[in-house]
């Protein structure tokens, strides 16, 4: 049985060490969020969408933990339908 990830999410956020954390690491968690949510849109497992990519479904996972680069990130959106949009705001 799956559980969605927003059900987990609201539970975690009730917890004020997670909470801290979370807004301490915003934009990082931010954009795990958005990489998932757009998997998901797609209907892609990680390793389906690793298959697309041409990568492992290990890198997907990084990927979507924060770990990677530029590159990657491109190819990521590129297999979920996306394009990535970067700007720096004072």
């Amino acid at each position: 049985m799956r559980i969605p990830f927003k059900k987990v999410f609201e539970e975690q956020m009730k917890n004020p060490e997670f909470e801290r954390e979370f807004h301490d690491l915003g934009e990082e968690f931010e954009l795990a969020i958005e990489m998932i949510k757009a998997r998901k849109e797609a209907n892609l497992t990680q390793t389906e969408l690793a298959e697309k990519m041409g990568t492992t479904q290990v890198q997907v996972s990084r990927l979507e933990s924060g770990k990677g680069n530029l590159t990657s990130l491109r190819k990521y959106a590129k297999a979920v339908g996306r394009k990535v949009k970067i700007s720096l705001t004072p």
